[in-house]
């Protein structure tokens, strides 16, 4: 028998990966500066000595960065946790923020390519011989933590003709006989199908090449059996980006409980150690305060399509906003929220079914807890579907026939390349094409996989996502309304009452500003009404129960009080509201 040579897939397709993304990063060489000035100021300030709490303020930190930014830029700093201050430090040293945005997304690259490829060459699934039509086969399986070698007989292999197929080798999911082109083929043009996802990694200059890159090394640690490599390459996502936590699950379901409680341990010793480099109040309001907002889907505009999560589309349809969401179906918010629950509920059994799956190879576990990651998260973005090139990688390990292949690759293309931004004038059941391919492709996957359902864990999460509702029921919710007609201000951040009307002093788009609004309303300061401890009280009495963030209350007419308040709306994102007096 002839033995066909192996092609070099692996290097070629990172290869193609490296071409599309210098590519992609010469085209956004005049891009605005993006989200990177976020990064790149806040550590800045760090080196400076200028570095507080208001950080956490959007209008302040706009006004700091605004002062030394070539170009006008609108950013809000609220959503990254206090460890990327330290990680953007080598970055913050240049003095050019074009050169270190370039540096940054080369570099990148260049780890993201360098894992592509390792992950093609080393991650094996089976390899196997035949000769003369028989053999033996080898599945690399872990099992408590370590690896154990299953051999099984296999039998004679014949092609449509009936003739008996030549020796091959094969190793997946890249190293495969030429023979199959279905099977060498496809990873070529893997690299294409995070086309919008690269483009905008560099346009903003965000992190998702590098979160990718110690997620791929992070498995290949771990399926090699080096748990405190794979614990400590998976915290770093964790402490930087928060959702890579799903991680957690995949872990706890296979039981590998060292891995869990190392990464657990690396990711809180990063998540706190600015504690020992910033002041203390940074560090705990983000964990205090911030985090528990994002968590519950309060960033700067909760409405948002960009988002494409389900947490937005319930919201849009059954939560009413007068600035962001004025026409929705209904307003009953505590239905959105028991919605979204149950959303996550389903999406996490169907999780735990795929991942328990002792007959699918782990690396399918592992992607598809990444991409579940994806499909609960309250908001997301294009440049985070870089990951579902993990998910277009595990069809390797499930073996599908070409037009399952194909479909659901190309469910995975369009959620990684819809243009979003286009649809924003569409119906609202029109709006969120990527949320819907990701469940079609999940729903494709378990009806493929057609994996056995594991209660007990799946009514762990049950009844954690139960007591997690439960506990928002019981928090007071405001009877404040708003002030102004619209939004349109932006951040308020300060107000006074003068003989020509209420003046506003805020930032939006357009820079600091300040206007003048005519109103026949009276507006003074009364002692009795105080702010305390971010809640504001009158006479002694509490008025407020929320966790938004309050300033200056005062006296509005006879009856009511006015006040700034960024509830609903994201950290430090005020506006004018009013509410009753008792």
């Amino acid at each position: 028998m002839i033995r066909l040579k192996r092609i070099p897939v692996p290097f070629l397709s990172a290869c193609l990966c490296l071409f599309i993304g210098c590519y992609q990063l010469w085209r956004v060489r005049e891009a605005p500066i993006g989200d990177f000035a976020n990064y790149y100021y806040a550590s800045q300030a760090y080196q400076e000595g200028a570095l507080g709490q208001g950080i956490y303020e959007p209008y302040a930190f706009n006004l700091w960065v605004n002062e030394r930014s070539p170009a006008p830029v609108f950013l809000n700093y609220a959503p990254v946790p206090p460890v990327s201050i330290l990680a953007y430090l080598p970055f913050a040293g240049m003095e050019e923020m074009d050169v270190a945005k370039f540096w940054f997304s080369l570099i990148g690259l260049l780890l993201f390519v360098v894992a592509y490829y390792r992950l093609g060459r080393e991650v094996e699934v089976g390899r196997g011989k035949s000769e003369g039509g028989k053999g033996k086969s080898e599945v690399r399986s872990r099992k408590g933590g370590s690896w154990e070698v299953e051999k099984s007989e296999v039998g004679s292999s014949k092609s449509e003709v009936g003739e008996e197929q030549p020796e091959t080798e094969s190793t997946f999911p890249f190293s495969l006989p030429t023979s199959d082109f279905r099977l060498w083929i496809y990873p070529l043009f893997l690299p294409l199908l995070c086309w919008t996802a690269l483009y905008n990694n560099f346009f903003q200059g965000q992190s998702y090449l590098y979160i990718m890159a110690m997620l791929m090394e992070g498995y290949r640690s771990w399926a090699s059996g080096k748990r405190l490599v794979a614990a400590l390459l998976w915290s770093l996502p964790i402490a930087l980006k928060i959702f890579p936590a799903i991680l957690f699950v995949f872990l706890w379901l296979k039981k590998d409980w060292v891995t869990f409680l190392l990464t657990g341990l690396f990711a809180s010793f990063f998540s706190l150690i600015p504690l020992f480099f910033l002041p203390f109040e940074i560090t705990y309001d983000y964990f205090s305060h911030i985090l528990p907002r994002l968590f519950s889907g309060e960033i700067n505009d909760p409405f948002t399509i960009l988002y494409q999560s389900m947490r937005v589309l319930l919201d849009k349809l059954l939560v009413f906003d007068l600035h962001l969401n004025p026409t929705p179906i209904a307003d009953i918010p505590y239905l959105s929220n028991w919605l979204y629950a149950l959303f996550q509920w389903v999406v996490l059994s169907l999780l735990v079914a795929i991942v328990s799956d002792k007959q699918k190879d782990p690396f399918v576990g592992f992607a598809m807890v990444i991409t579940a990651g994806l499909l609960i998260s309250g908001y997301g973005s294009s440049y985070s579907m870089l990951m579902l090139l993990l998910p277009l990688i595990a069809y390797f390990f499930l073996q599908p026939s070409v037009w399952f292949c194909l479909a659901s690759s190309f469910l995975l293309f369009l959620a990684g390349n819809i243009p979003i931004y286009l649809l924003k004038a569409w119906p609202l059941p029109w709006q969120f094409p990527r949320l819907y391919a990701l469940l079609v492709f999940l729903g494709i996957v378990v009806w493929y996989i057609k994996p056995r359902i594991s209660w007990k864990p799946i009514l762990v999460i049950g009844l954690f996502l139960i007591g997690k509702e439960a506990a928002n029921v019981v928090q007071k919710h405001p009877n404040h309304a708003y002030y102004l007609p619209d939004g349109r201000q932006g951040i308020i951040y300060d107000y006074q009452y003068q003989k020509e009307g209420l003046l506003l002093t805020f930032f939006n788009a357009e820079g600091a500003n300040q206007q003048v609004i005519n109103t026949q309303d009276t507006i003074w300061q009364d002692p009795q009404l105080t702010l305390t401890e971010n809640q504001i009280y009158y006479s002694g009495q509490q008025l407020t129960f929320n966790h938004s963030r309050k300033l200056k209350p005062l006296r509005l007419n006879d009856t009511e009080l006015i006040f700034l308040s960024d509830e609903g709306r994201g950290v430090g994102f005020y506006t004018l509201r009013k509410m009753p007096l008792p």
